[in-house]
């Protein structure tokens, strides 16, 4: 099909609709879309937004999540395994929003304290 047919085409489909007192509908442009990068960016916003929408229906207020700028920053919502490794352990019953942990669903891991040996005295 030419470009002569197709502008033929939505002439003819404009004329229709506007019979009928109807818009015609707007013909789809990859030219208008969105670069890949923003894209991204938006969807990362959006995870990040259902992950904030997420805590606040727990009760949760105060949640910072990891800055995917700067990951030094410090933040308060982590995976399982992660509070595992900085030495924290997430109470049983808890309950995570998409496998992540607030900082106040968890406890310090506490090292058990080993018994001291008591030395036996001989009799005498």
């Amino acid at each position: 099909m030419t470009n002569a047919d197709r502008d033929l085409f939505r002439k003819l489909f404009a004329e229709m609709y506007s019979e009928f007192g109807a818009q015609a509908p707007k013909a789809s442009n990859r030219r208008g879309r969105k670069s890949k990068a923003t894209r991204q960016a938006e969807s990362l916003a959006d995870k990040d937004a259902s992950l904030l929408r997420g805590f606040a229906r727990k009760g949760i207020k105060g949640v910072v999540l990891m800055d995917r700028t700067d990951k030094s920053k410090e933040f308060n919502v982590r995976s399982y395994n992660g509070w595992q490794a900085v030495g924290r352990q997430v109470r049983k019953g808890e309950k995570s929003v998409r496998g992540l942990f607030h900082i106040s669903q968890t406890d310090v891991i506490v090292a058990p304290t080993q018994p001291q040996a008591e030395t036996a005295q001989p009799s005498a």
